[in-house]
């Protein structure tokens, strides 16, 4: 494979959320509560626990809310429903819920990995066309053009916009138009391997990293976060997939967070230049057979 082109999910794999607490007190902040670092960890935790956007999945759903959160990336109004539902049941501030859901909407509630730059850039400079494929429920064309990252916006597909969510054929193929690239020619490259895999099922090649908590600041696989236990894989490195076949990267327990977090530049731009069975892995990382 030579890829043209490069498909990249966003929650996970080239932003995580603010970490929750900070998110809680500019909330607090925006609300005029003075609410104090130990509370604003407490009832963080408390929203994660219930399902908060941007991080796990919660482990169950009130049956009241059950049907729009699965509808959650496919409309604005869904979506925050969803999650100001989830976290109003936990006993807080009047309004806070709202208001913790709004931080997650704006630029400034999200942080770009430390890697991302590096690898936009690079694939960039080798004139690869990139674009983004997102299950979400509103706009993220802002955020990332705050962050510098006009091409991902102007060649944005979202669940929301197109009232259908990954792992559906049906937007990646909305994103292989927009990019006027075919499935043989792209690569994906995400974190989760039931939703951003569902692009395999066309040839297209699928890079599936390891999943990293909220606030994380590098990709160790040395413990996997409660999203990656809902998803046994077997491995807890990257997978490499093409239609029914994956090849496996498993890292290595000590590397730094660089060597861990498998999307460097010089990383990725190899797997683009390669068909899945002509990589083996050691030390976290690829290597031609």
């Amino acid at each position: 494979m030579t890829a043209q082109a490069v498909l990249f999910d966003f929650a996970g794999t080239l932003f995580m959320p603010q970490p929750a607490a900070r998110q809680v007190a500019l909330a607090a902040d925006a609300l005029d509560l003075d609410l104090a670092p130990s509370e604003c960890e407490r009832l963080a935790q408390q929203f994660l626990r219930v399902g908060m956007p941007g991080g796990p999945y919660p482990t169950s759903v009130p049956g009241e809310l059950a049907e729009i959160y699965g509808q959650r990336d496919l409309s604005p109004e869904a979506h925050r429903a969803a999650y100001v539902g989830l976290m109003s049941t936990v006993s807080a501030p009047a309004g806070l819920a709202g208001a913790v859901y709004d931080q997650i909407r704006l630029p400034d509630g999200w942080i770009a990995y430390s890697d991302t730059y590096e690898t936009i850039n690079a694939l960039a400079e080798r004139g690869l066309r990139m674009g983004l494929v997102s299950n979400v429920g509103f706009d993220l064309r802002p955020i990332l053009e705050a962050h510098g990252l006009g091409q991902l916006a102007r060649n944005a597909t979202l669940s929301f916009e197109q009232h259908v969510a990954k792992p559906s054929p049906e937007i990646f193929r909305h994103a292989l138009e927009i990019m006027d690239s075919r499935a043989q020619d792209t690569l994906m490259v995400g974190d989760h391997q039931l939703d951003d895999g569902g692009g395999a099922a066309l040839g297209i090649h699928t890079l599936i990293l390891p999943m990293s908590p909220p606030g994380a600041t590098g990709r160790s696989s040395s413990r996997p976060t409660s999203r990656t236990r809902r998803r046994s894989w077997g491995c807890s490195g990257a997978w490499l997939m093409r239609g029914g076949e994956r090849t496996c990267c498993s890292t290595t327990p000590g590397c730094s967070a660089r060597t861990r977090r498998t999307l460097a530049s010089s990383f990725l731009l190899q797997i683009a230049r390669m068909t899945p069975r002509s990589f083996s892995c050691s030390s976290a990382c690829w290597k031609r057979r």
